[in-house]
């Protein structure tokens, strides 16, 4: 009996790990990379970078760089900023470490701080200097980690609804599951793509609320690419850990010197706005503030114009 049952448990797994490699497979065909990918110091970076033949047209050199939030990647901020900003600014969109193409080999790149090393010796590459950075959700601690370690590169920072500041309270249960040795690589390849797949539009709309999802915004962002079990695994370590990287961080955000702009919603129930965007305002030198009433967490597209319009007026402030 329990021979039986142990080989009903290794052929469960094997085809659980089968159907969820296939799956991952076609999420990355659905969802292909929509830039270029460049190697830096051991990952491959997937980024989209609208500097080209339109170079001439330009209004200004600085350009912005759009780091996204966790569970997505560089399609939410191309479909928000794209299409409104592309003839006016160079645009890079940069899918982080893990995330959306861009690939992790080391569980130290959760980190935000090693992920804005990475994304700094990307734009080294790209021969970008004063740079905007544009950071939405857990993408703002790297924006943060931006400031604080590559300052010199900089122009100036935005805060979209970030991630910066120790909150009270855990994370939830699947990301802390994913994150346990063994066990979480059996719940992200066996668990995690099989009861993620049907909850992702609804995992979506809770993000917005209160404000009303796109019907089609999961399907053009590919949000489905979380679910694949590298990414799942990445994301978890990300989320887990980001309490304690933010904890140290901001005990030095007082020496951050570059210009910063702060987005947020009032009813962001993702992340508290009074801890996370009012700890900015309260640790950052030289910041203001754009508080959107009845607002939740993706200010970019549910005030679009309004967040368009703010970012450009702050960018042409610092550029005059």
């Amino acid at each position: 009996m329990i021979f039986w049952l142990t080989i009903s448990c290794v052929l469960t797994l094997v085809l659980s790990f089968g159907v969820a490699r296939y799956r991952s497979h076609i999420y990355s065909q659905r969802h292909p990379p929509i830039g270029n990918l460049m190697p830096v110091d051991g990952v491959t970076l997937h980024y989209h970078d609208t500097d080209g033949a339109h170079r001439a047209a330009l209004t200004d050199s600085s350009p912005l760089v759009f780091i996204h939030g966790a569970s997505s990647n560089l399609r939410d901020a191309v479909l928000a900023f794209e299409k409104p900003l592309g003839g006016k600014r160079r645009l890079i969109f940069v899918d982080r470490p893990g995330h959306g193409h861009s690939t992790r080999h080391s569980a130290l790149q959760s980190d935000p701080r090693r992920q804005a090393d990475l994304i700094a010796k990307l734009l080294a590459r790209l021969e970008v200097d004063n740079a905007i950075i544009v950071g939405h959700s857990w993408g703002g601690a790297v924006a943060a980690a931006m400031g604080l370690q590559h300052g010199e590169m900089l122009k100036g920072l935005v805060f979209l609804a970030p991630a910066t500041h120790p909150w009270p309270g855990g994370v939830l249960w699947y990301y802390k599951a994913a994150h346990l040795p063994i066990v979480g690589r059996v719940f992200a390849w066996c668990v995690a793509t099989f009861v993620g797949a049907p909850r992702v539009n609804c995992a979506a709309a809770a993000v917005f609320a209160p404000d009303r999802m796109p019907a089609d915004y999961p399907e053009i962002v590919g949000a489905e690419l979380a679910l694949r079990p590298a990414q799942f695994l990445a994301n978890a370590a990300d989320i887990v850990g980001l309490h304690q990287h933010v904890d140290a961080m901001s005990k030095d955000y007082s020496t951050i010197t570059t210009s910063a702009l702060v987005i947020t919603g009032t009813q962001d129930d993702v992340v508290w706005p009074h801890l996370h965007a009012h700890g900015l305002m309260r640790d950052l030198p030289d910041a203001r503030l754009i508080e959107f009433q009845n607002c939740g967490h993706m200010p970019h597209h549910s005030r679009n114009k309004e967040t368009v319009v703010a970012i450009e007026a702050f960018a042409d402030g610092l550029t005059g």
